[in-house]
C-alpha cells in the first residue's frame, strides 16, 4: 500500500516541480531587491537591477548618482536559478504579460532612496518580475512565478 502511494505521487511531483523552481527564484530574486534597497539606503545612492537579454534570469546590479542614469557601476553579478538549470527558466517579457493579461512586468527595476522606485516616478503604480520555465511558455501559464510590489515614495500625512 505504501509503495502504491510513492509510485503514484511521481507524476504530481513531476508536474509541479517547475513551478516550484520558479517559486524559489522569485523568492531569491525579493531578498535581491531587499538588498538594493537596504543598500540605498545606507550609501544614500540609487540600486538598479538589470536582467540580461533574451529573458535570461542572470542579473546585474548597478550603483547610480540616480535613476536617470543610462548606467552605473556594476557591483555584484548573479542569477535567480543556479548555472546548470538557469537556461530551463526565462524571465517573463512584458509583451507576454499582456498577452496573459499580467500588466506590469518589468525587465529592470530602480531603486533612489530619496524618490522610491523609478517606476513610480514615471506613473507606474505596480510592477513586477515574472518567472517560468521556457518549456512551458506558450501553453502553461499556470506554472508563472510572480513578483510584484507597489511602489511610491514615502508620503508624510
Amino acid at each position: 500500500m505504501a509503495l502504491f502511494g510513492i509510485l503514484s505521487s511521481i507524476p504530481v511531483l513531476v508536474d509541479r516541480y517547475p513551478r516550484w523552481t520558479a517559486l524559489a527564484a522569485t523568492r531569491r530574486l525579493a531578498g535581491e531587491i531587499n538588498r538594493i534597497k537596504r543598500d540605498a539606503g545606507i550609501t544614500h545612492q540609487a540600486y538598479r537591477i538589470r536582467f540580461e537579454t533574451g529573458g535570461s534570469v542572470a542579473y546585474g546590479v548597478e550603483r547610480l548618482e540616480n535613476c536617470g542614469q543610462p548606467s552605473g557601476e556594476v557591483i555584484r553579478r548573479g542569477s535567480l536559478i543556479d548555472d546548470a538549470r538557469s537556461r530551463e527558466y526565462a524571465l517573463l517579457s512584458a509583451e507576454l504579460g499582456a498577452r496573459w493579461n499580467i500588466p506590469g512586468l518589468v525587465e529592470q527595476f530602480c531603486y533612489d532612496p530619496l524618490n522610491g522606485g523609478e517606476n513610480a516616478r514615471i506613473g507606474q503604480a505596480a510592477v513586477g518580475f515574472g518567472v517560468m520555465p521556457v518549456n512551458d511558455l506558450a501553453d502553461r501559464p499556470d506554472r508563472i512565478a510572480l513578483y510584484s510590489f507597489a511602489l511610491g515614495r514615502w508620503i508624510k500625512p
